[in-house]
């Protein structure tokens, strides 16, 4: 039995998505982690970007950009290029809340990400993760 129970919306509302959106920023590495940027570098403050478990969707980058219009945008990948696939949705049965238990374990147990990832410090136009 799965210990992951996700919200009734989660698994009622249909996965959005559209045709392939031509992002505006960039993908850099930063620490060894990679990491989504957008917005200009002399901006007076930064948003830093946690998204959901599904990763880098058209719809996540594309509200970075917008929030890139006026403030430096970070977005580290926290999942190490592995996230949960759209398709695992809504959980259908005890095959698919394994693979979501196999997920929350690793790479998406909240606190290593969170040790590794969470800690953000700007000075100037550099950033770095830590631990």
């Amino acid at each position: 039995m799965s210990t992951y129970q996700p919200s009734r919306a989660c698994c009622a509302t249909p996965a959005i998505i559209g045709p392939p959106y031509p992002f505006e920023g960039s993908f850099i590495e930063i620490a060894g982690t990679k990491c989504y940027t957008a917005g200009p570098s002399t901006a007076q403050a930064a948003i830093f970007i946690i998204y959901d478990i599904f990763g880098y969707s058209g719809q996540i980058l594309e509200n970075a950009d917008k929030l890139g219009e006026h403030h430096q945008v970070f977005m580290p990948d926290f999942f190490d290029v592995k996230p949960t696939p759209l398709d695992w949705m809504p959980l259908d049965g005890p095959a698919d809340e394994e693979k979501m238990d196999d997920f929350c374990e690793e790479p998406g147990e909240t606190q290593t990400t969170v040790k590794r990832d969470v800690r953000a410090e700007r000075a100037g136009s550099a950033i770095a993760f830590g631990g």
